[in-house]
Parts: structure tokens; sequence; C-alpha cells
């Protein structure tokens, strides 16, 4: 009889487990979509401003992990998402990451940012060739227009 109980016990604990471990990614889910804001309307008529003069620094010093580097537009998609430097679960939780490894938006090279495709990056798939991305940082803001996206077929 007692080892009829436990055996139950164990299995209402995994049940429990398992209710909670869902919980926690809904929760998490859910913060990663809340990151996903609308364009301003202030935001819609810039993306058209003129280009800044790029300084030499554009950074006078390196952001921390964690904190909030600028904003991602994407002005096709009507979304503005907030930019955190580091790419942990911490900062993805959040927005878009910035690579720690790469130069910062703006700066020669490339600069990596990254994101959940189930969260902030989920509408992704609807931008093509021709559109706009534009970050906005502290140093300006920049903009890139996508080329043809067909080199995806190659691999």
């Amino acid at each position: 009889m007692n080892r009829k109980r436990l055996v139950r016990f164990f299995g209402a604990s995994l049940i429990a487990a398992g209710i909670a471990a869902v919980g926690i990614s809904a929760l998490k889910w859910k913060s990663g979509l809340e990151a996903v804001k609308p364009l301003a309307a202030e935001t819609k008529r810039s993306v058209d401003a003129a280009p800044i003069q790029i300084q030499d620094p554009l950074y006078p010093k390196l952001p921390k992990i964690g904190e909030q580097i600028g904003e991602l537009i994407i002005p096709k998609l009507n979304m503005s998402l907030a930019i955190y430097h580091g790419t942990d679960e911490d900062e993805l939780e959040k927005g878009v990451g910035h690579y720690a490894g790469s130069v910062l938006p703006g700066e020669a090279d490339n600069c990596v940012l990254s994101g959940h495709r189930d969260t902030v990056f989920r509408r992704l798939g609807e931008v093509g060739q021709g559109d706009l991305l534009i970050v906005r940082t502290s140093a300006g803001t920049f903009t890139c227009e996508l080329p043809p996206l067909n080199f995806l077929a190659k691999i």
C-alpha cells in the first residue's frame, strides 16, 4: 500500500512539474511577443531622413551586457523592436539581441542582430528585396536596404 501511494505521489509530482514548465514557457513566449511595438507616427515620417555623417569613434564607451543600445525599425511590418547588447536568453526575452562579438551598428564591418523566430522575428519572412531595416542608436540612424534574398534557395 505504501508503495502504491509513493508511485501516485511521484506521478502527481511529475504532472505538476510539467504543468509548471509549460506555464513558465508560455510566460516567456508572451513577454517576447510584447517586445514588438508598432511604429510611432514620428518614426514613420523620419524614415526618409537624410543619413548622418559618421564620426570616429561612434560610441565613446562600449555598452554593458543587457543594456538597451537602440531600436530596430522595420517599416514594412510597422514594427519597432528594442535592441539589447548581448544574446543571452535575458536579452532575447526583451527584444532583439546584439552579438557582443560583432561591431556596433554603424561601425565598419558586420553588425550581428539576433532574435527568436517565434517572437520578435515571427513576421520577418514578410520582408524582401528593397525593404528597409533601420537601426537607431545614440550614434545615429543607419539604414539597410535588403538585397535579393534568393541566395537562401542555394543552401
